[in-house]
């Protein structure tokens, strides 16, 4: 399989995956060091700490990226035939959420059941509480900011780090997931486990479709769907975890 996105040196890439992933885990500590975490004062905090993020995200890629002969190709951002790629796009996010599922299940069943989930419904219950107006905004938004750093940017230039073989793509997907799951560290381990499934979905995607647009649809309609449905199932949520001796989400 080749490159999936414009090919740079492997240096470069290498460097440049480096200071964009040093950056924003400094901006997660220093966010957390302040009180500014995404569940620090509720759904307002977390939108706000969202949007900075993504802010800053597509900045430091910005930045990175300048030297680029084709910003747009190497991104894999380029123009793509759009049916096939909406297509493409339900059957990741199907298949996104049919193995998020399963590695979810297993993973809880691995901890002992409901007694390691509580940082992930914590999330879910501040995610069910902000203003439906806002749910398609921030979908789409993170959606586009969160596959143009982990997918377009991390796993293109991790891919010429590693190389063109499927070892390489693996470990490409692998990392890059890996970094992704550990920007949702406040879910607790049972969040680390989902997002780190999402994103090896949705690295493949990316990989085997060589565009990036695909997994930026798939990802905005699962946060879409997520958000509309967290509206509804929030008070279920809140009573099963207090039924499991949880103290709420307050």
């Amino acid at each position: 399989m080749s490159l999936p996105f414009a090919p740079i040196t492997r240096p470069r890439a290498a460097l440049h995956a480096a200071v964009v992933v040093v950056a924003l885990l400094a901006w997660v500590l220093l966010s957390e060091t302040f009180g500014l975490g995404p569940l620090g004062q509720g759904h307002l905090a977390l939108i706000v700490h969202a949007g900075l993020t993504g802010l800053i995200a597509l900045a430091l890629v910005f930045i990175a990226t300048l030297g680029d002969a084709d910003r747009v190709a190497s991104l894999g951002l380029s123009r793509p035939a759009w049916l096939p790629t909406v297509l493409a796009a339900m059957l990741g996010a199907g298949a996104t959420y049919i193995v998020s599922a399963v590695v979810s299940g297993a993973a809880m069943f691995a901890m002992g059941g409901m007694k390691d989930v509580e940082a992930k419904a914590r999330a879910l219950a501040v995610l069910g509480d902000i203003p439906i107006w806002t749910i398609a905004p921030i979908a789409l938004f993170a959606g586009f900011y969160e596959e143009v750093v982990f997918r377009g940017f991390l796993l293109g230039r991790l891919r010429i780090v590693f190389g063109e073989s499927r070892r390489g793509l693996a470990a490409a997907v692998f990392v890059s997931s890996l970094l992704f799951a550990s920007g949702h560290a406040y879910q607790g381990k049972l969040g680390l486990v989902q997002t780190f499934a999402a994103g090896a979905c949705l690295g493949v995607l990316a990989a085997v479709r060589r565009s990036l647009w695909p997994s930026i649809l798939a990802h905005a309609a699962i946060d879409l769907f997520g958000l509309f449905a967290l509206q509804f199932l929030r008070p279920a949520l809140e009573k099963i975890l207090e039924h499991e001796g949880f103290k709420g989400f307050g």
